[in-house]
């Protein structure tokens, strides 16, 4: 496991103290799974350092909890799909001696994406994650707010239940502050 290339920081409020165990108890809730043949996309967490589907999906390390959400996602590129559509309505039209309308091209297209769809190879995406539980920040590997947001919304459903409630919020920085701190930091060492 490698050092975090990003980081969008989260501040968790929770009702009671979380723990690593009760990371690992909401992780479990939602495994990945590998994607099915016909279908494009899914998510699960997975162990950080292995990347695959294990037993145990965190990594204690000192008073931080690490984990890992992976994506596979089919994709058939549009303009293939299009060539092989117009292809197959070309045939039809001369075969047939008729002109091929909107729904047919559409039944035509679905039914080319049923056949293409279990022999595509998925794109795999990790994104990683810690909770520091000492100081109560969630750290995602991420700077778009869209896949932070994937990690939020998985861990905060799993999370938060029975007895816990709690948010992720973003945490409470001055920016004069950091600025400061960032050139003291570099002026001084």
């Amino acid at each position: 496991m490698g050092f975090f290339k990003n980081a969008t920081v989260c501040r968790v409020n929770a009702s009671q103290r979380l723990s690593a165990a009760l990371i690992e108890e909401a992780l479990q809730r939602i495994p990945f799974r590998p994607v099915g043949s016909l279908e494009y996309k899914s998510h699960g967490f997975v162990h950080p350092t292995e990347m695959r589907i294990t037993d145990v999906l965190t990594l204690p390390v000192n008073t931080c909890v690490f984990f890992a959400l992976r994506q596979d996602e089919k994709k058939i590129p549009p303009a293939a799909l299009t060539e092989l559509v117009e292809a197959r309505v070309k045939k039809i039209e001369n075969e047939q001696m008729r002109k091929i309308g909107r729904k047919e091209r559409k039944i035509i297209k679905e039914e080319l994406v049923d056949q293409l769809l279990p022999n595509v190879l998925p794109t795999q995406r990790i994104t990683r994650a810690y909770v520091d539980l000492a100081h109560d920040y969630l750290v995602i590997d991420t700077t778009s707010p869209a896949r932070a947001d994937d990690i939020k919304t998985d861990l905060a459903s799993n999370l938060f239940l029975g007895g816990v409630t709690g948010q992720f919020l973003p945490p409470s920085i001055d920016s004069r502050r950091v600025s400061n701190t960032m050139s003291d930091w570099l002026l001084n060492g």
